[in-house]
C-alpha cells in the first residue's frame, strides 16, 4: 500500500560536507521550518499552540451518517516534554495526550459529549526547534445527514496560541467545519507549511499561495476567505484564489514578528475547511535564502521538460505510470551556513531526494529533486509545499507546486498505404491521399 513521508534536515556534523541533508521518515510529510535563531516562538511558560488543520470523510456502509475527521496540530516541544507523557501503542506510534489552560476539543455539533485530544500521533519533533506535530484521527456517527436541513458544524478549541505572536498570542483559538453528508462525502484538504515566512518590504503584492488537495479544477473551484485573525485592521489580505498578502503593521526592532492566519477553503460543491498558520515577517535586512528555479525533468514521453520560471504560481502536469521528476533550486549569496530545503505534506506516495549542491551562489545552487509516480485514483491536484531555508532557520517564503495529475492520454492508430516505390496513398490518422 502506498504510504506518505516526512521529512527532516538534519543537523550537519563538523566534518560533513556544508550541504542539508534530508531524512525520510515513515508517515505523512509536512514540514516545518527551522525557528532555532529566532527566539521569538516563545520557550517560557506561556501558550504551546503552534497550527492546525482538520478535514474530513465518510466512511463505512454508506448508508450510514459515520465520518472521519482527522485533526493535525503543532505544539511547543518544551512545554510538552514536561506536562505530556507519551505512550507507545501496539503498532509501534508514540502518542501523547494534549492538554492546555483551556483543554483542546472537538465538538461535533450535535450535543454528544466533545473528544479531546487524548491519543495524538506524533509524526514529527525537534527539541532544537521546539515543536511536535500530532495527528489524531476520531470517527463520529451522526443521527441525521445533517442538521435539519442545515450543515453540521464541527469545532476544535481551545488555549493558548505561543507567546509573542502579535495578533491574538497567548490568546484561545477556535475554527470550525461545516459537514453535510446529502451533499459531499468527503471534505478538500488544506496542504500548508505550519511556519511561513515572509519578506516585509514585499507589501505591495501577494507573497504566497495557500494550496489544497482533493479537487478536480475541472469538476469545482476552490475559493478562499479569512477567518478570525484578531486583528483591525487585518494584518494581511487573502484573495479568493488564496494568494496572502503581508500588511502590517510592522513594529519588531528584532528584525522578525509573528501572526497568524487563518484561513478557510471551499469548492462550488463542499463546505469550507479551515487552517491556523504561523506567519514570520523578516525585513529586509537580514540575510535569507532565495528561490532561484523549478525544472520539470520527466514525467511523459510526449511532453517536453519544463524550466518554470512563475514561482508565484507553478504547476506540473503527471500522469499514472509515468514517474515526475521536478527539481527545485535556491540559494543565499555568500552565506556561511548551510542551505536546504523545509518540504511540506507530499502526495501519497512521493518521496524527495537528499540536497545536493552547495547553495552559495547563484551558478551553484542547493537542489532537491521530488519523485512521484501517480496512481489513477489520485487524479486530480496533488500539491507539495516546500521552503528554501538555511541551518541557522531563516527561509524564503512558502511555495507551493501543483501536481495535476492527468488520464494517460489513449493510444491512437494509425493505418497507411504505401506504393511500391515508397509513396503514400494513404493515410487513415488524417494524412489525406497522395
Amino acid at each position: 500500500a502506498m504510504g506518505s513521508f516526512w521529512a527532516m534536515r538534519l543537523r550537519r556534523p563538523a566534518n560533513a560536507p556544508s550541504h542539508a541533508l534530508l531524512l525520510i521518515l515513515c508517515v505523512t510529510i509536512f514540514f516545518t521550518v527551522s525557528l532555532a535563531a529566532v527566539d521569538t516562538l516563545d520557550r517560557g511558560d506561556g501558550g504551546h499552540f503552534r497550527y492546525a488543520t482538520m478535514f474530513w470523510k465518510k466512511t463505512g456502509d454508506m448508508e450510514s451518517n459515520t465520518v472521519e475527521f482527522t485533526l493535525e496540530s503543532a505544539w511547543r516541544y518544551s512545554y510538552g516534554k514536561q506536562h505530556f507523557v507519551p505512550q507507545v501503542t501496539s503498532a509501534g506510534d508514540t502518542v501523547v495526550k494534549i492538554n492546555g489552560a483551556v483543554t483542546p476539543q472537538v465538538d461535533f455539533g450535535d450535543s454528544s459529549p466533545p473528544q479531546f485530544l487524548e491519543a495524538g500521533k506524533i509524526t514529527a519533533f525537534s527539541e532544537t526547534e521546539d515543536w511536535f506535530l500530532a495527528e489524531e484521527v476520531f470517527t463520529h456517527t451522526f443521527a441525521t445527514p445533517n442538521n435539519r436541513g442545515m450543515p453540521w458544524r464541527v469545532a476544535f478549541t481551545g488555549c493558548c496560541r505561543v507567546t509573542g505572536v502579535t495578533n491574538g498570542g497567548d490568546g484561545s483559538f477556535s475554527m470550525s467545519m461545516d459537514v453535510d453528508l446529502l451533499t459531499a462525502v468527503e471534505s478538500i484538504r488544506i496542504v500548508s507549511l505550519p511556519v511561513v515566512f515572509l519578506l516585509r518590504q514585499d507589501m505591495t503584492s501577494p507573497q504566497f499561495k495557500l494550496a489544497t488537495s482533493g479537487s478536480d479544477p475541472r469538476l469545482e473551484s476552490v475559493m478562499w476567505e479569512m477567518g478570525n485573525v484578531n486583528a483591525d485592521p487585518a494584518p494581511v489580505a487573502l484573495d479568493e484564489t488564496g494568494k496572502v498578502t503581508f500588511l502590517g503593521p510592522y513594529t519588531s526592532t528584532t528584525g522578525y514578528q509573528l501572526f497568524h492566519l487563518q484561513a478557510y477553503a471551499r469548492t462550488t460543491t463542499r463546505a469550507a475547511v479551515p487552517v491556523d498558520i504561523i506567519l514570520n515577517a523578516t525585513s529586509r535586512g537580514l540575510p535569507r535564502p532565495q528561490w532561484s528555479a523549478v525544472t520539470q525533468l520527466f514525467n511523459h514521453p510526449y511532453t517536453s521538460p519544463l524550466s518554470i520560471t512563475n514561482l508565484d504560481d507553478f504547476r506540473a502536469a503527471a500522469y499514472p505510470g509515468f514517474p515526475l521528476q521536478v527539481q527545485f533550486a535556491g540559494f543565499q549569496a555568500e552565506a556561511l551556513s548551510s542551505i536546504g530545503f523545509t518540504v511540506g505534506r507530499l502526495p501519497p506516495g512521493a518521496f524527495v531526494s537528499t540536497v545536493s549542491g552547495m547553495g552559495h551562489r547563484i551558478e551553484d545552487p542547493a537542489h532537491l529533486t521530488l519523485h512521484f509516480n501517480p496512481c489513477p485514483s489520485q487524479r486530480g491536484i496533488m500539491p507539495a509545499c516546500l521552503d528554501v531555508t538555511d541551518s541557522e532557520g531563516v527561509a524564503a517564503t512558502q511555495k507551493c507546486l501543483e501536481i495535476h495529475v492527468e488520464p494517460d492520454p489513449p493510444p491512437s492508430l494509425s493505418l497507411s498505404l504505401f506504393h511500391a516505390d515508397g509513396s503514400c496513398e494513404w493515410n487513415c490518422g488524417g494524412g489525406g491521399g497522395g
